[in-house]
């Protein structure tokens, strides 16, 4: 098997001078690379939304670099709030995500995903 070379395709976190008390580590594999590169322009187009918020309200960002190996994107959220990460640490897995993955041809079965809490 060939080796697959992992691409970076978004790396533009910005610096959140919070503490961060957890993380979250996902990773997604799609049937092609179509379904793949309308997903990289959602998350390139959410990162704009959220680096638009003030610094003071931000609870959750995402964790960059963002990537790509073969047809799978690796990307993470840290999270800068405990009660805020404890209500929407699966908020992937409810309809509004729901309905979003399945223009990328994925739901939230589809995603590995790690919590990574401070101590």
């Amino acid at each position: 098997m060939e080796k697959q070379k992992y691409e970076v395709v978004v790396d533009d976190e910005r610096q959140v001078d919070k503490p961060m008390i957890a993380l979250t580590q996902c990773e997604v594999t799609f049937e092609n690379r179509e379904s793949l590169d309308r997903c990289i322009v959602a998350v390139k187009e959410s990162t704009e939304r959220l680096n638009a918020r003030p610094v003071e309200e931000v609870q959750y960002d995402w964790q960059s670099p963002n990537g790509i190996r073969g047809l799978t994107l690796y990307f993470g959220v840290r999270w800068f709030d405990k009660a805020f990460f404890d209500e929407h640490r699966d908020v992937y897995k409810n309809s509004m995500h729901d309905k979003l993955f399945s223009k990328f041809g994925v739901n939230a079965q589809s995603f590995k995903v790690n919590h990574f809490v401070a101590a």
